[in-house]
């Protein structure tokens, strides 16, 4: 599957819009510091249904009313609209497929009023996984039970912060949080391509013999000792 930005966008409350399409292949974004650069991956990370927003306090927070990202999925395009953490709605997130780039090419601050706003948590999110191919509903890793693959797996390993990119101890973005850097790695052979479903079905099986086999062994030798007579 390929999944590419086409447009990141900045509504205001008055439909003001501040955006920046992206062409496909590399595209570089240049400008002197200070001026939002960095501010771009957190507005994709809070579009990724981040529990808080981690946009940089100033300029962009005072004129958000709404964050916009537009993907590119194979032949289609799924435009997805979060409100600002000021709105009070942010537990909330329009998303709509289209299959018409004209339509949204000059997407306005009014597209949205025809969306339903819905809750992120089992109802926004789920859509988006499974548009995305991130479906699987139980992993479990080698070692531990994982859980279900969340969008929120993929964010450390789509993003390389600027802070991080010469560091030779970290793998991925926010590789600081403990608890992140173990889903991530469980993840991997997912968001390589490398494992799905059956593969995990499959290591859940080896850990559910490998359990009856202890069993197993505890009851023989329960048994053996209970069998031996003393002379």
């Amino acid at each position: 599957m390929s999944v590419t930005i086409k447009e990141i966008a900045v509504f205001s409350n008055t439909g003001s819009k501040r955006f920046i399409p992206f062409k496909e292949g590399l595209n570089i974004i240049t400008g002197d510091s200070k001026t939002g650069k960095s501010a771009l991956i957190e507005i994709v990370d809070y579009c990724l249904f981040a529990s808080r927003s981690s946009v940089p306090v100033g300029k962009i927070t005072d004129f958000a009313e709404l964050f916009v990202v537009v993907y590119k999925v194979n032949d289609f395009y799924i435009v997805i609209g979060r409100p600002a953490p000021k709105t009070g709605n942010m537990s909330s997130a329009y998303l709509k497929i289209e299959t018409d780039h004209k339509t949204i090419e000059d997407i306005k601050y009014d597209y949205f009023n025809d969306i339903s706003l819905k809750p992120i948590k089992n109802d926004v999110q789920t859509d988006f996984e499974e548009l995305l191919g991130l479906s699987l509903k139980k992993l479990e890793s080698d070692y531990e039970s994982f859980g279900k693959l969340s969008i929120r797996d993929t964010v450390s390993f789509l993003f390389q912060h600027q802070n991080l990119i010469a560091n030779k101890h970290a793998l991925f973005y926010r590789f600081d949080d403990l608890v992140k850097r173990k889903r991530v790695i469980q993840a991997l052979p997912v968001l390589l391509g490398v494992a799905d479903s059956e593969y995990y079905q499959l290591v859940k099986l080896i850990k559910e013999t490998e359990r009856k086999i202890v069993a197993e062994q505890k009851s023989f030798r329960r048994h053996s000792t209970k069998n031996i007579k003393p002379n």
